[in-house]
């Protein structure tokens, strides 16, 4: 970004930060180049690749600017030469509107223009599928899905310009899918603000380049099509679910894309309940510690309701128990962790972590607390035996 020139800075910068572009990543920039002299003093970079994020894969649009005359609009070559090869003006006019009316003066002016250009690479992409009718069927069945739109769906189809010469039949086909999941239910995470992003999950789906037969065009014989899934979680999302990653079933063989991409939907519907009633059912379990034990809870969560801290005591004998409330509770129990309120010899207390104990996901939050308090009775006495060992 150092090299681009002034006055292209702002156009170059409102579209490498929008996150109109995909929830794995945002537009970037390489190759920055000028067309100018090398004796100009300062950035004058006017010339650039934009690396776009599209149907889980990258293409490649160059932009080229006039740093002698930033009043002109922009030229594009595409890295698919079947996109835009002679376009009228009036096509442009009517398509491509900010284009024909550009103004450098408009920090927005160039992201308007790719948006443009994007809503019509779509729809290429999308009019490609009319020459592979296994693509062609898996695209319109998915678009009658409910839920699904043209806008939640991108197609990405090679080009026959990046294809072997030997390759023959439907070309490499990328399909994107935005899954139609209602996220609402999930806990806010704090922290976090409409600039991270929304929550959302995208389905990404390879299909593999193979004639109508199946057979391999070379050699006529039978070859095993593989089809690639993989889900792709926004990072607010990620963050909402607590995993770094959610595994997709294998795509079965001879399945299509209608029969696949409802599973997937209701196994991310399911993550997302189950998510949201862990959290419900750990604000429960604190509020039903607050009750049992008052004012001996020195703190607690009231964000994630994920840990708390209580003062023990039963008659001479006093300590810490600290809670940690597991994300997939109840179905994974708290840790507690025991401290002593006195320091020893060696200058810090005395600490015993408790994952063992009696505990069932099954059991109701009243009998919960009543076991945990059995228990911390009994384990108490053995608690303060080995710290009055230990000084």
């Amino acid at each position: 970004m150092e090299s681009i020139f002034t006055d292209f800075l702002p156009l170059v910068e409102a579209v490498v930060s929008s996150a109109n572009f995909g929830c794995e990543a945002n537009v970037a920039i390489s190759d920055v180049q000028t067309g100018i002299g090398e004796d100009k003093i300062g950035p004058c970079g006017d010339r650039f690749k934009l690396i776009i994020p599209f149907a889980g894969q990258q293409i490649t649009w160059n932009v080229v600017l006039d740093a002698l005359n930033p009043h002109f609009p922009p030229d594009f070559a595409f890295d698919d030469p079947s996109f835009l090869a002679c376009p009228e003006p009036d096509f442009l006019e009517e398509h491509v509107p900010s284009l024909l009316n550009w103004n450098s003066e408009n920090p927005k002016a160039l992201l308007m223009v790719v948006e443009e250009l994007l809503d019509l690479y779509r729809k290429h992409q999308i009019n490609q599928l009319k020459n592979y009718s296994r693509l062609q069927f898996e695209y319109t069945s998915i678009l009658c899905q409910p839920g699904l739109s043209e806008d939640d769906i991108e197609v990405l189809v090679q080009s026959r310009e990046r294809r072997r010469i030997d390759q023959e039949g439907p070309p490499p086909a990328h399909f994107s899918i935005r899954l139609p999941v209602d996220y609402s239910d999930l806990p806010q995470l704090p922290d976090t603000s409409d600039e991270s992003g929304p929550k959302e999950a995208l389905l990404y789906v390879t299909f593999p380049s193979a004639n109508e037969k199946g057979l391999s065009p070379k050699r006529g014989i039978s070859t095993v099509s593989r089809v690639s899934p993989r889900l792709q979680l926004s990072c607010q999302l990620e963050q909402s679910l607590y995993y770094p990653s959610l595994r997709v079933p294998a795509f079965p063989p001879g399945r299509c894309l209608v029969d696949y991409v409802p599973a997937v939907i209701e196994l991310l519907d399911s993550e997302v309940k189950s998510v949201a009633n862990s959290f419900n059912l750990r604000k429960d379990f604190l509020a039903a510690l607050l009750t049992e034990f008052g004012a001996s809870v020195l703190e607690y969560d009231a964000l994630t309701f994920s840990k708390a801290c209580l003062l023990y005591e039963d008659g001479s004998l006093l300590c810490l128990v600290f809670v940690a409330i597991p994300p997939k509770f109840p179905k994974d129990k708290p840790i507690y962790v025991w401290q002593s309120v006195r320091y020893m010899d060696y200058g810090k207390p005395y600490t015993r972590k408790v994952e063992e104990y009696p505990y069932s996901p099954r059991w109701s939050m009243p009998e919960m607390i009543y076991r945990l308090k059995v228990f911390m009775k009994e384990y108490a006495v053995e608690f303060f035996r080995h710290s009055a060992y230990s000084c």
